[in-house]
């Protein structure tokens, strides 16, 4: 399962997208204006919803022993 959140310009909280849990999240830029940035983040939960211990400021995330093995990546962007 993907749990996808957003965390917008002036905000210091990711904000979970309602009903996006599929491989891919859209962004309206519209909603936005240019130049802001958008910090887009995808956390991915096994079969078992195993918790992601690690903290909220903590941009990438690895639960297991293998640290390439990412359960949560987030990305800068900027709108355009």
């Amino acid at each position: 399962k993907f749990r996808w959140s957003l965390q917008n310009p002036g905000s210091s909280t990711h904000v979970v997208v309602a009903g996006a849990n599929g491989n891919s999240l859209a962004v309206d830029p519209s909603n936005y204006t240019a130049g802001d940035i958008v910090e887009v983040r995808v956390e991915i939960f096994d079969r078992k919803a195993t918790p992601i211990p690690c903290p909220d400021s903590e941009l990438t995330c690895s639960t297991i022993s293998q640290p390439s093995c990412l359960q949560r990546q987030t990305w800068r962007v900027e709108v355009r």
